[in-house]
């Protein structure tokens, strides 16, 4: 749903948190009810530390970001080239965790070294110690290695369009058979190092729900979508399929969190391109015609025109 467009002076994350909430706050829409948001790929965008997308999960931690798909598809090939680089890396890790973990070590026991050398050291070699570490090293050290492999191939002159296509298409269906395989990679870790562990349990807590109560939930709906496909032949095989069906049913406050999960799920923005279309409506609104035209006028007609499917309804 189009608002308005906001004039900006700059482009740091700070500054452009600062507009989106008082954006919102003039619109009396609450930050806290906010679920998820969506921008392009850059940097003072998606950054994990001082990103807009932390900026405003400071202020509401329950908005998920979700990267734009249709930036994220052309930045791929853009990084196509450090694939051998990455592939390389958590390699070495893979192959000589053992002795990377003793060389920091060494590091860290001589007096030698400077204190905060030591500290870094001895920080480092703890995290690589964990068990989660060592899975995602075993995990990583395979997807990459196939990457890597049909990254190199796909840029050779010869190949076809059937055979990236095949190329594409097998490595996809391995990264997702893969997912079945986690008891392999976690046994293959814990033989990598026996004395290796998860983080403390008791770091991972749920404040709204436990997950046995929504397994029983699930379970329950489970059982109710096999009766329902059998005697009244409703769409279920979608997640809107099986929200419409709560809805038409009256049965969302049975199923409270799964109608919650799914609302969120099928709300959540894929991308952002529809936000930069409407930008494309600025020249036919404010052509030279129209150059005079103030801020709050601008705003009118460019929600009439980019939501007038919405006006043509009310009229």
């Amino acid at each position: 749903m189009f608002l308005e467009f906001i004039p900006i002076r700059e482009h740091k994350s700070e500054y452009l948190a600062e507009t989106i909430l008082n954006l919102l706050e003039n619109h009396d829409i609450p930050i806290k009810d906010c679920r998820g948001q969506s921008y392009d790929n850059a940097s003072n965008m998606l950054g994990k530390y001082t990103g807009l997308q932390v900026k405003i999960k400071e202020k509401c931690e329950f908005a998920t970001f979700v990267p734009c798909a249709s930036h994220s598809l052309n930045l791929v090939g853009v990084h196509a080239a450090g694939w051998s680089a990455q592939a390389d890396g958590v390699s070495a890790f893979h192959e000589g965790h053992k002795q990377i973990i003793e060389s920091l070590m060494s590091i860290a026991e001589d007096t030698e070294q400077p204190r905060e050398t030591r500290h870094e050291d001895l920080s480092l070699s703890r995290k690589m110690e964990n068990l989660e570490f060592i899975i995602l090293t075993e995990i990583w050290s395979i997807i990459l290695e196939r990457i890597d492999k049909t990254s190199n191939y796909l840029q050779k002159e010869t190949i076809t369009m059937d055979v990236a296509t095949n190329l594409f298409t097998s490595l996809d269906d391995f990264i997702i058979n893969l997912r079945n395989k986690f008891d392999y990679f976690e046994s293959s870790a814990k033989e990598k190092n026996p004395e290796s562990d998860y983080k403390d349990i008791s770091q991972r807590t749920r404040e709204d729900i436990s997950e046995k109560e929504l397994e029983m939930e699930c379970l329950h709906l489970t059982e109710y979508l096999k009766i329902v496909q059998s005697s009244e032949n409703e769409e279920t095989n979608s997640l809107s399929g099986i929200y419409h069906l709560l809805k038409k049913n009256k049965i969302e406050d049975t199923f409270p969190n799964v109608e919650i999960a799914l609302r969120i799920f099928l709300s959540m923005m894929v991308t952002n391109c529809s936000g930069e279309h409407s930008l494309s409506k600025l020249k036919i609104i404010k052509n030279e015609l129209r150059s005079t035209m103030l801020q709050e006028r601008l705003n009118s007609l460019s929600l009439m025109f980019i939501e007038c499917d919405v006006l043509k309804d009310k009229l």
